[in-house]
């Protein structure tokens, strides 16, 4: 994993200008548009492993949205969700992508859905990875968004994420993978550390972030018709296997896979095994995908 981690840093950052917000963006591969939309607190190195073993079937584009990665902070204090899924509308329009699919996870999985919804007549399919539910929203979100608005809640957050206990807790990241081990490592260097350095933007997302949203996503999945895909690591207690298949049994296009052994972050900890599931789906006779070329390959 080293490896792909280093070829993906190494990987060309393309930029584009949305509505005066800079977005720093990869590409990897050839074939159909794929779209990834990672959650909070990571940037799009999340996708690092998928966009290794994807490449060969889509264009995988891997922007991170602002305040991560090599994206800025968004000026100006605007509701998160709906903030970030319109300026993922902007950047779809700006690489020029007339057909996409589009994968999400964690709070990125909403975002996602909210792209499709705005942008339903462009997207041919949607994969999503551990994300929320349906009228649920995981206790831990709501803590840190009240700890958000507290006084000094970036040097809070700061200090707490210091202590390894911690942040390898489940009120840190403990519950992202089945191998703790991979909380340290490309995991810290990658996700920690920049909030150890300075978390006032991850802050900022989190409380800006309309939880409610959340309880509207019943109604949101009504207006999708593309082909859902809902790949779950089945050992996740963050968002719940049984509060997924609930959801995908009221989705009459969505379909679940579930990974045993695998938590939040499953498609960090089995990318292979993700990629695979997400292949069979699209390459399905009954809802191939456009085999579209979307002009741009970066390896």
């Amino acid at each position: 994993m080293r490896q792909t981690s280093d070829a993906y840093s190494r990987a060309t950052t393309h930029r584009v200008q949305i509505d005066g917000t800079s977005i720093a963006y990869r590409v990897f591969g050839k074939g159909p548009a794929l779209v990834f939309v990672h959650g909070w607190p990571l940037s799009g190195h999340t996708f690092r492993g998928l966009a290794n073993h994807l490449h060969a079937d889509f264009t995988c584009y891997v922007p991170d949205l602002p305040g991560a990665g090599q994206s800025p902070p968004r000026a100006g204090a605007r509701e998160t969700f709906t903030d970030f899924a319109a300026l993922l509308g902007g950047f779809v329009d700006a690489v020029k992508l007339d057909r996409f699919c589009v994968a999400g996870n964690d709070s990125g999985g909403t975002i996602a859905r909210l792209l499709a919804v705005a942008m339903s007549e462009r997207v041919d399919g949607m994969f999503l990875f551990n994300t929320e539910t349906p009228g649920r929203m995981p206790w831990l979100v709501r803590v840190l968004q009240w700890v958000t608005r507290l006084p000094a809640a970036a040097w809070m957050i700061r200090q707490l994420l210091n202590v390894r206990a911690y942040r390898n807790s489940a009120l840190g990241f403990g519950g992202c993978f089945e191998d703790e081990r991979l909380l340290d490592g490309q995991f810290f260097e990658v996700t920690v550390r920049p909030l150890l350095q300075d978390p006032s933007a991850a802050v900022s997302v989190l409380r800006q972030a309309d939880l409610s949203i959340v309880d509207r996503l019943q109604k949101m999945h009504g207006e999708i018709a593309c082909p859902v895909l809902c790949i779950w690591g089945e050992s996740d207690r963050f968002f719940p296997i049984a509060d997924a298949r609930h959801m995908v049994d009221e989705w009459p296009n969505a379909t679940l896979h579930a990974l045993p052994g695998r938590r939040l972050l499953v498609h960090e900890e089995s990318p292979q095994e993700v990629a695979r599931v997400m292949r069979e789906f699209a390459l399905k006779p009954a809802r191939s995908f456009p085999r579209q070329n979307s002009g741009m390959m970066v390896t």
